[in-house]
């Protein structure tokens, strides 16, 4: 075989096996509380501390670097997840943004609006509806850079407003955009021992029909 195809056929293989990029979406209260859970874990994976520093104990490495999966590399070898947490009510992103981590995280990596959203009508129509397009736009942010994106996580309870309505509308938008890249959706469903509100079944029926 020619010593030239070799070549390219080498660097065919070494470009399949980069790491896939992810970008993760976390969706009202209960997905930005999974959402934390879920940075920790990966922090603990790669060896990275809360500040975005990066200490080489991980149980997963790259060539000696974390894997890019769910992280950007910055200027000056820090590193910050690659992911957006979303809610109408500011307090939760508030309390959220105060919390450990966060020196961790882009600030554009946090959405919030001005007041509670309880029915799917209302993450889908009114108040979520508000902040679509800044959700949209900050993906779009969040993809500029990469070179080999996958898809994307979401993370939600589809009992809530925002995790139901707003969430199955920025999907069909997703759907639409990027029709070549896996959603893998991980989401809560209402339980009839826990159900706080009438309208959780009615959000969660709502958002499965989507």
């Amino acid at each position: 075989m020619d010593s030239k195809v070799k070549r390219t056929q080498k660097n065919v293989v070494k470009a399949n096996t980069k790491p896939k990029e992810l970008l993760t979406l976390h969706f009202g209260n209960a997905g930005i509380n999974i959402g934390e859970s879920f940075w920790k874990q990966q922090c603990i994976e790669n060896g990275i501390d809360y500040e975005g520093v990066f200490h080489g104990e991980g149980n997963i490495s790259h060539q000696g670097e974390p894997i890019p999966t769910y992280f950007n590399e910055l200027n000056g070898g820090l590193y910050e997840p690659r992911s957006i947490f979303i809610d109408t009510d500011y307090s939760t992103i508030d309390t959220l943004s105060s919390f450990e981590m966060k020196s961790l995280f882009n600030p554009n990596s946090f959405i919030k609006g001005k007041e509670e959203c309880m029915t799917f009508a209302r993450g889908s129509y009114t108040i979520g509806k508000s902040l679509e397009e800044s959700i949209n736009n900050t993906i779009s942010q969040k993809l500029e850079s990469l070179t080999n994106f996958d898809g994307v996580m979401i993370f939600s309870s589809l009992a809530g407003g925002v995790g139901s309505g707003l969430m199955s509308n920025i999907v069909k938008k997703w759907k639409n955009n990027y029709s070549n890249n896996l959603s893998l959706g991980i989401h809560l469903l209402p339980s009839k021992d826990l159900m706080g509100e009438a309208c959780e079944v009615y959000n969660a029926v709502l958002a499965l029909g989507e």
